[in-house]
C-alpha cells in the first residue's frame, strides 16, 4: 500500500469515527451535547481539510513529519564515508512525551489551567513546531479563550486556579 493511500485510509476511518461520535451525541441532552458535538464537528472539518490538501495536485505542502528528528529521538551522524546516518536514541520519544505531560501537569498544579494552557501551548508552538512568537501567542491565547468560553461561560464549570491563587 502506498503512503498516500494509507494516509487517506486512516483519515477516512477518523472521519467515520467523528461522524459516529457526532451522531451518537445527538441522543444526549442539550448540555451534555455541548462537549462531544463541537469536538466531533471540528475534528471532522480538520480531517476533511487534510484530505483535500494531501490529495490536491496543486498543493506543494509537505505534510510528512519525521517525529524522530522533531522530538530529539534520532541523531544524525556522519559516517566514515561522509554520508549522513540517522541513529535512534533508545526510549527518547517516550521520555520526551512523559516529560511534556509532567511539565504541563506541574504548571496546572502551581498556576492553574488557564495560565498553564497559554504558557504550554505557546511554548509548544514556539519550540516544537518552530513557529514565530506572534503566531505561537495567538495559538496559546486562542486555545485558552476557547477553553474558557466552552467550560466557564457555556457549561458554567469553573477551572482549578492553582496553588499560587491561594497565596494572592
Amino acid at each position: 500500500m502506498k503512503n498516500r493511500m494509507a494516509d487517506n485510509l486512516v483519515a477516512f476511518v477518523f472521519l467515520l469515527l467523528f461522524t459516529l461520535f457526532a451522531t451518537l451525541s445527538m441522543g444526549y441532552g442539550f448540555r451534555a451535547r455541548l462537549v462531544p458535538l463541537p469536538v466531533a464537528i471540528g475534528s471532522g472539518i480538520l480531517v476533511l481539510i487534510q484530505l483535500i490538501i494531501q490529495n490536491s495536485r496543486a498543493s506543494h505542502l509537505n505534510l510528512s513529519v519525521n517525529a524522530g528528528e522533531l522530538f530529539g529521538t534520532e541523531k544524525v551522524k556522519v559516517n566514515y564515508e561522509g554520508k549522513q546516518v540517522k541513529e535512534r536514541v533508545p526510549g527518547g520519544k517516550e521520555w520526551f512525551a512523559f516529560s511534556l505531560l509532567a511539565v504541563f501537569l506541574g504548571m496546572v498544579l502551581v498556576a492553574g489551567i488557564e495560565v498553564a494552557t497559554i504558557i504550554f501551548v505557546t511554548g509548544y508552538f514556539r519550540y516544537i513546531n518552530k513557529e514565530g512568537w506572534l503566531r505561537s501567542l495567538l495559538w496559546g491565547a486562542g486555545t485558552t479563550v476557547a477553553l474558557y468560553l466552552l467550560f466557564t461561560v457555556i457549561l458554567r464549570i469553573h477551572f482549578y486556579r492553582g496553588l499560587l491563587a491561594r497565596l494572592i
